[in-house]
């Protein structure tokens, strides 16, 4: 029931657009700028592609309610994963002016631009470099202490995979002595 009411939140204010002659629904401005973010954050940024869907969408939907986004993050416990997708739009992608009216409204904590310092010297000098999972990176995007142990705690408490056993002694040859147990 609560995961219904949260999916319907995502889709208030949701947008058609003219895709080949057909019509398709889409989330709005600020649930797509979200949502990038969110997902973005979620691989660590692994993908400069992800980026760059992000910096198309901030080109795109210049007009988007900043105000609303960061309500918006602050709900889901996003901020510090909508801070870190722009600021690395900003020094990555040229998207100074992208991410300007999105940092009028709210300026990125210290974390959020060390987290960016890290990805983006991942990006630039490791690229071919994508960890499974990072987990130091996932734990310090959310700024809300619970979502840092609801993401830790599955990483964290997951059982160790069983001990391998030993494979049986070998059949002693016929007409060996008996080896003492």
């Amino acid at each position: 029931l609560a995961h219904d009411s949260l999916e319907a939140r995502w889709w208030e204010g949701r947008q058609s657009v003219d895709l080949g002659g057909a019509e398709i629904r889409t989330l709005g401005p600020e649930r797509s700028l979200l949502h990038l973010c969110m997902h973005g954050a979620k691989h660590s940024w692994a993908r400069i592609g992800w980026l760059c869907d992000l910096q198309r969408s901030l080109q795109r939907f210049d007009d988007a309610d900043w105000g609303l986004v960061w309500r918006m993050a602050g709900q889901n416990g996003a901020v510090r994963m909508v801070s870190v997708g722009l600021i690395l739009v900003n020094e990555l992608l040229d998207g100074s002016t992208c991410a300007s009216r999105a940092f009028a409204l709210r300026q990125p904590d210290r974390v959020s631009r060390d987290l960016a310092t890290r990805i983006r010297d991942r990006l630039l000098h490791s690229p071919d470099v994508v960890p499974e999972i990072d987990f130091a990176v996932q734990i310090q995007l959310r700024h809300r202490a619970r979502d840092r142990v609801r993401n830790a705690l599955p990483i964290l408490v997951a059982p160790l995979p069983p001990e391998v056993p030993a494979p049986p002694s070998p059949r002693p040859f016929p007409g060996a002595a008996p080896v003492p147990r």
